[in-house]
């Protein structure tokens, strides 16, 4: 989108708007996800608990969606050999 001089860039469908709605829903510090989303994550570190489904603008569905629920404060934060430490400077 836009001109030779000047090119904006945006995204649009249904699962950005989807996603925009969600968001919507969420309070504070939180993350609501849809189903699909769901199924795509692996759960071996997370918790997610069904909310009663929502009738968002712009979907004549209805929407099953889950709230993340936060770890216990106790617990040790995971150690992913994949993540590369901050340096200390």
């Amino acid at each position: 989108m836009g001109s030779v001089d000047r090119l904006n860039y945006t995204v649009i469908g249904s699962r950005v708007n989807l996603a925009s709605r969600l968001c919507g829903e969420a309070g504070n510090m939180e993350a609501v996800i849809d189903d699909q989303t769901l199924e795509q994550l692996d759960r071996s570190h997370t918790i997610f608990n069904p909310i009663p489904d929502l009738k968002l603008k712009g979907f004549s569905d209805t929407i099953t969606a889950y709230r993340l629920q936060a770890p216990p404060k106790n617990r040790e934060p995971r150690r992913d050999s994949s993540v590369i430490p901050a340096i200390q400077t």
